[in-house]
C-alpha cells in the first residue's frame, strides 16, 4: 500500500459531537512502512511530538504527510514535529500539518542535515509569537521551504481574525528571514 487517505464527515446534524483523530492512530499506522502518501482530512487531528515521531519513523518513504485540520482547536505538536519530518522522511515534498510555534523548546540533532526534498510545508493557522527562532530552525532542518498558511478562518468573529492575522504576518516574515539564515549557516558549514 503506497496511498492512504482519510477523509471524514461529521454527521448531518449540528449537534454531533466533532470527530477527533489522536495519537492513538499511529500505533495502526505505524504498519504501513511502505506509504508514500498519507493524507488525514476535514477532522481534527490532536497528535502530539512523540506521535509524529512514532509516525515517521515508522514511514521513511513518506513523499507527502497531509494532516489538514477543519476546526479550530489548538495542535500539540509543535515545532518539534517538523524536526522529526525532516530528519526521518528524506523523501517527502510536502507537509501538511497544524503546529504551535508559541514555544521554542525545540531540538536539532548534532549532525543533522537539512532535508533537501521539503519544499511545501502547510501550516494552516499555527500559532506563532516570534519569527527569528523559528527561521533559525527552518534553517538548519530544510534546505528549501515555501510556507504556506491557510487564511481560511478570517471570517471568524474580529478578535479572532486579528489574531489570525497576526500570525499569517509572523509566518510571513519567517519565509523572508528563512533565505538570509540558510545562507549564513551553509557558510558556516563550509569554513
Amino acid at each position: 500500500l503506497e496511498k492512504l487517505n482519510f477523509r471524514f464527515y461529521n454527521g448531518y446534524r449540528q449537534d454531533d459531537p466533532p470527530l477527533t483523530i489522536d495519537g492513538h492512530i499511529t500505533k495502526h499506522l505505524v504498519r504501513f512502512h511502505n506509504l508514500l502518501t498519507l493524507k488525514i482530512e476535514s477532522i481534527h487531528i490532536d497528535v502530539d511530538d512523540e506521535d509524529v515521531r512514532k509516525l515517521t519513523g515508522a514511514m521513511p518513504k513518506l513523499a507527502s504527510l497531509l494532516f489538514s485540520p477543519t476546526d479550530d482547536r489548538p495542535a500539540r505538536a509543535t515545532t518539534q514535529s517538523l524536526v522529526h519530518v525532516a530528519r526521518q522522511c528524506p523523501c517527502i515534498t510536502r507537509l501538511s500539518l497544524r503546529i504551535d510555534a508559541r514555544n521554542n523548546t525545540w531540538r536539532v540533532p548534532a549532525g543533522t542535515e537539512p532535508n533537501a526534498s521539503l519544499s511545501n510545508l502547510e501550516l494552516h493557522d499555527s500559532p506563532i509569537i516570534e519569527s527569528i527562532p523559528v527561521a533559525f530552525l527552518l534553517s538548519a532542518i530544510l534546505s528549501r521551504p515555501q510556507i504556506n498558511i491557510s487564511s481560511d478562518r478570517w471570517e471568524l468573529d474580529p478578535e479572532r481574525a486579528r489574531e489570525l492575522r497576526g500570525y499569517h504576518k509572523l509566518w510571513s516574515r519567517v519565509q523572508k528571514l528563512y533565505p538570509a539564515m540558510r545562507a549564513a549557516r551553509s557558510q558556516e558549514l563550509t569554513r
